[in-house]
Formats: structure tokens, sequence, C-alpha cells
């Protein structure tokens, strides 16, 4: 009896002690953390819920950009699951499930594959860190390398938004993410903007015809006879039938003479290969489609059509080449770029403030609108390209 004393004793006063017991930390958490690593500005900012049982689920966002300048280089957002325990003070975390659902990169050659990769690495390693106290009505825990953790309570199952209270929930946690990294980018999206996630995905060889189709009509009118022959480019509209799935645009430049379409439609393929990006993305092209004032330059452009010359290849030999994303990869991807194009919108209306200072919204506005255009036809089936709804 004296002995069973003394050890709950010790558990009060340990507890009293360094003022967090495990019982604090059973919860719903919003988490912030912010630091400065060699000229790199780093930012994380997830949902995190510790259960009873030792369990942790969070999503989050992490945001990574140059000191000099502020810009973005990388971000991601995803899913991860583990364990927990908190004694004396100490908060130890071991991740065991990870899944990256949002990669947009400015490095080149770190790719979504090399980051998964390096994240693999840290998979069942023990993060710790150590309690420091309450700010702000906010937990303080601090990690080995001093990098503060804020952890605040979320209240009544709701996670607090720029643009209101939304319920947290797997569906919402793609527009969460969203509004973190238009935020970060300076895009203000309208607070009215509804959440409606498209739940649906086209089939796989339906977005492999529409993807041909805008190729071809590229490689129509951008690249010379001898490097890709008409007779060729033919071939390979008949075999994906172009006819039946491509825009009127699209139809349009493939039924005019190559050597006028050269001189006609160079602008509208400027165009359409932003909406080739997005589809090679969503088909398994590695580098991921932007939200900036930039139009496919060579660095995108070059591994892409090395990527898509699989389209030449027998299906048994392409659908080992390309693989579409998973629907949550989508469907984040394309919400980031609807709440984007909202911004877009707002400031083609005459609204002040809603994209960057330097961004002009009928330019720069037209690169995030053809991009969002190829993801929202994947999540609407049974829709024509020229049909698709790009309402904000």
């Amino acid at each position: 009896m004296r002995n069973c004393l003394c050890a709950v004793l010790v558990i009060y006063f340990c507890g009293a002690l360094y003022g967090i017991e495990k019982s604090d930390l059973v919860g719903k958490w919003h988490e912030v953390s912010e630091h400065i690593d060699e000229g790199v500005f780093m930012k994380t900012d997830e949902i995190i819920t510790y259960k009873s049982d030792g369990t942790y689920k969070s999503d989050g966002v992490g945001i990574m950009s140059l000191v000099e300048g502020n810009n973005p280089v990388v971000t991601f957002s995803g899913p991860t699951s583990g364990t927990w325990s908190l004694e004396n003070g100490k908060l130890r975390i071991t991740t065991s499930d990870m899944r990256i659902e949002l990669f947009m990169s400015n490095l080149e050659g770190f790719t979504k594959s090399a980051a998964e990769e390096e994240l693999a690495a840290t998979i069942d390693e023990v993060d710790v860190s150590t309690f420091k106290g309450v700010k702000n009505n906010a937990y303080q825990f601090e990690d080995d390398d001093g990098v503060i953790s804020s952890l605040t309570k979320v209240k009544d199952d709701k996670m607090s938004l720029k643009n209101g209270d939304l319920k947290h929930n797997d569906t919402l946690r793609f527009r969460r993410a969203s509004l973190i990294v238009t935020d970060s980018l300076q895009f203000k999206v309208a607070s009215s903007l509804p959440v409606s996630l498209r739940s649906i995905i086209r089939d796989e060889s339906e977005i492999t015809r529409q993807l041909a189709s805008i190729y071809a009509a590229v490689i129509w009118v951008t690249m010379d006879e001898n490097v890709a022959s008409s007779p060729n480019i033919q071939t390979l509209i008949k075999h994906y039938g172009v006819d039946v799935i491509a825009s009127e645009k699209v139809r349009e430049i493939l039924a005019t003479d190559r050597a006028k379409a050269k001189e006609l439609y160079i602008d509208d393929v400027g165009w359409m290969m932003e909406n080739m990006w997005a589809l090679s993305w969503a088909m398994g092209f590695d580098i991921s489609p932007n939200i900036d004032d930039d139009m496919v330059g060579e660095e995108v452009l070059l591994p892409m059509l090395k990527y898509l010359s699989a389209l030449w290849q027998a299906k048994d030999t392409r659908v080992k080449l390309m693989k579409l994303r998973t629907k949550a990869e989508i469907q984040q991807l394309e919400d980031l770029f609807y709440c984007a194009h909202n911004a877009v919108r707002s400031a083609q209306t005459g609204h002040k403030d809603t994209v960057p200072e330097a961004f002009h919204p009928v330019r720069h506005g037209g690169i995030i609108h053809e991009k969002r255009h190829a993801l929202t036809w994947i999540l609407s089936p049974k829709v024509k390209w020229d049909d698709t709804d790009l309402s904000t």
C-alpha cells in the first residue's frame, strides 16, 4: 500500500513539475512551426489528433521559401499517422505512414518521387520534443534542433480558416491545404467559395486520349516535318480516336494545312501546353503544375515531351510508362487551382489585392485558367472538354 501511494505521488508531482500530462494532449490541435535554416524559411501548418490509445493522425502543409524574396520553392501536403507518447515533458512521435497528395517544386530535379524517397527514410524514426510552457493559450514544444511548435486546441471539431470555420474531415483537408498555399502565394480566395470536391474521376484511357489529342495539335503546329511527320501524326490521331474526344479548337487545328496552322495557331497551342502539362502530370509526369505567372518553359516542356513519347508506344508498353495518379492527388491539385482561379476572377472583375502585385489578371490569369480546365475536366465524367464548368 505504501509503495503504491508513493508511485501515485511520483506520477502526480511529475505531472505538476512538467506542466503537462498525456491526457492534456488527447484531442484535436492546430500545430504551427516556423524556422530558418541556411537561408531557407520553413513553415508547417497541420491539424493533428492525438488519441488516448497512443495513436495519432494529422494532415498538414509544409512550405519552403528562400529568405531572400520569400518565394515558395517547395510546397507539399498530405496525411500522416503513427504513434505518440508523453512522459516527463517529452513528446515522442513515431510516424508509420505518410502520403504526399500535393507537391509543387521550383527546385530542378527535386520531384515528388525524390521527396517521397527522403520521407520514406524517416518512417519509424522517433521525433522528440520538449514541453516549454504555454504562450498565447498554445502549448509550446521545442525539438532537438531548437524548432518551436505551437499547438492550439481545435474547438467544436472545427478548424479556423481565413475564410471562415469549416468542419474538419477528409474532404475539407484538401480545401484547408489549398487556402494555406494560396495565402502563401498572395492569392486571396473569396470566403463564399463553396467546398464541393468532385468524387468521380474519368477512366484512364479517356484521359490518355484527351492528352494525345492536345499533344497532336501541339506537335502539328510547333514541330518540323522532319521531326514529327504529318503521316505519323495522322496515325497517332487515328489510333487514339482524337476526332471523337478533342475540343473544337484541336479539331480545327488538325484539319488545317500544317504550314498554315503554324501561322494561325501558334498562340493557341501556347495555351494548350498548359492543358497538356496538367494532363501529363495526372498521367504520371513528375513535375507538378505550379501556380505562378510563367507559361511552360523548356525546363518543363523538354522532359514532358520526352515523357509523352510513350504515346507512340503500343498499349502494353505505354501503360507501364504512364500511370494515372491517385484520385486524392488530382482532387487536391484541382481544388488548389479552383481557389487560385477564384482569386484571378475576382481581380478580373475589379477587386483589389486578390492576386500578387505583379500578377496580370488576364495574361497571367489565363495560365491558371488553362491548367484548371484540364484538372476539372478529369473530375467531370461525361462532360465534353468545351462544356467543362469553370465557374468560380
